[in-house]
This record gives structure tokens, C-alpha cells and sequence, in this order.
């Protein structure tokens, strides 16, 4: 297994409130459940997030979506994927996203910054080639 792990040694206890099953469950993952070292884990390690990433693009890219459609199911799974949802350049693009379909731009006065929409996702310049998705 490369990478972190994002579990303990502890016992198994399906009640406790740090008890995962990693979301990578049945696409070798190598710790299926967990108790999380952070009750903020939804895979056991950095190696089964890499995975269910790969898994997931690739089923995005095999759906039959109009490039409008896809592009807000992308950022809605990598708003719900990540636990700060900033994402780079290079994901959104090896993710199939298409940056020219987008609904326009709107001046966000809080962050005085425009900002590019797409339906109820607002895509934030970050910093370099990092974006920052919200949902309005």
C-alpha cells in the first residue's frame, strides 16, 4: 500500500463515532473498515482515494451527458469528494470538464472577485492553477 493510512489500530466499534467503511470498499481496498484516526476520513487511505478518484472520472467520462450536464456533475462529486473543495487546473481537466460551458460570470462583491458559474456552482480563481468550488 503507498501513501498515508488514515486509520488506527484500534478494535473495531460499529457504534463508535470514528467507525468508517472506506468509500473505495470492493475496488482493492486493503481495510474495507476502520476505525478513522479523524471522524472527517471517508477512506482508509490516501491510496483508496486515489483509486475511488480514477474510478469515478473514468465512470463520468463513460456517461452520456451533454457537456453542460457533466460539467456540474463533476463539481458536484468533487464538492462532496473533497474536505476543502479546492481543486487544480489539471484535475478538472483530465476530469473531462469543459471550462468554455459555462452559464457566464458574476461579480461576487464579499470576495471581490468575478467568479465563473455554472448552474449553482460558482468556480473561484484560487491562486495559480487552483480553484475553489462553491455551491450558492
Amino acid at each position: 500500500m503507498n501513501g498515508k493510512i488514515y486509520y488506527t489500530d484500534e478494535d473495531l466499534n460499529r457504534g463508535h463515532k470514528r467507525f468508517r467503511i472506506c468509500k473505495n470498499k470492493g475496488n482493492e481496498c486493503n481495510k474495507e473498515e476502520f476505525m478513522a484516526k479523524h471522524a472527517s476520513s471517508k477512506f482508509c487511505s490516501e491510496d483508496c482515494n486515489n483509486k475511488f478518484s480514477n474510478w469515478e472520472k473514468q465512470q463520468i467520462r463513460k456517461m452520456k451527458l451533454s457537456p453542460k450536464e457533466n460539467n456540474i456533475k463533476i463539481l458536484n462529486t468533487m464538492l462532496q469528494n473533497n474536505f476543502f473543495p479546492i481543486v487544480s487546473y489539471h484535475s478538472l481537466v483530465e476530469s473531462n470538464f469543459r471550462f468554455e460551458e459555462s452559464d457566464g460570470l458574476e461579480f461576487v462583491p464579499s470576495i471581490g472577485k468575478k467568479v465563473i458559474v455554472y448552474n449553482d456552482f460558482r468556480l473561484i480563481h484560487w491562486e495559480k492553477d487552483k480553484f475553489l468550488i462553491n455551491k450558492k
